[in-house]
């Protein structure tokens, strides 16, 4: 039994005088709320349209004004970008395989993007492209969706917090080392990265607005409830223990 604990005296003497290093992965997770909210407003022909053999100068035009009008007012605000539209023929093939026109067909879209305090400006613009879609008989506006997400100024603050609450893990275990290993314990170096959850898409109202009553307005689009995303910050240490 002596000659057992002095083996064991013996081993902890070497190594207590030998330096060591230990590498370990380490992980610090946080939950985050999106707060940009993301949406991309269409408009297509109709079906009116896709079967307009022969779209003359007038009729093009009639579109183009609509296009513009509704550009026009996205400009104003600063929320959407985007907006350019094409009017092309619309072909299908036969069942002997020959491609023919049977119309036209039309597509413009925009994306949008905007905290809360700006739903009430782009409820707006949806009412004035809902206004002039009713005007033209060629076009259709689909209502869209509107998801989440986390915006850039959001995602670096808390790259930054969750950076310095990983640092703040990483010399808390450094520590424990120290005591277990009777040395001093440092770190010699430490890779920082990230692993995020994607935020799932969270929608609001989406639907054809085609058939809306001309003598009313859109009901407003309010805000998708926010789910809380996990997000993770991953780090390589590499102790040096002496």
């Amino acid at each position: 039994m002596v000659k057992k604990i002095l083996i064991f005296l013996g081993c902890m003497e070497a190594l207590i005088g030998t330096e060591m290093l230990v590498y370990q992965n380490i992980s610090v997770t946080t939950k985050i709320e999106p707060a940009l909210l993301i949406a991309n407003p269409q408009i297509n022909e109709s079906e009116k349209l896709r079967n307009e053999k022969n779209l003359s100068t007038a009729q093009k035009n009639q579109i183009i004004q609509t296009f513009n009008l509704v550009n026009q007012e996205i400009q104003k605000y600063g929320i959407c970008k985007g907006g350019g539209f094409e009017i092309a023929p619309y072909y299908i093939y036969d069942n002997g395989g020959i491609k023919k026109q049977i119309g036209y067909q039309t597509h413009w879209s925009v994306t949008c993007e905007f905290n809360k305090d700006f739903l009430e400006t782009f409820n707006t613009h949806l009412n004035f492209i809902q206004s002039q879609i009713e005007k033209n008989p060629y076009l259709v506006f689909t209502l869209p969706s509107i998801h989440r997400s986390v915006d850039e100024n959001q995602d670096k603050e808390l790259d930054e917090e969750l950076n310095i609450a990983l640092l703040q893990k990483a010399q808390g275990i450094a520590k424990k080392y120290a005591k277990t290993l009777r040395k001093k314990c440092e770190i010699k170096e430490i890779t920082l990265g990230k692993v995020e959850e994607p935020v799932a898409p969270l929608f609001a109202l989406a639907k054809s607005s085609s058939k809306i009553n001309s003598n009313a307005s859109l009901d407003s689009i309010i805000s998708p409830t926010a789910k809380l995303q996990n997000k993770t910050i991953q780090g390589k240490i590499i102790y040096r223990c002496y």
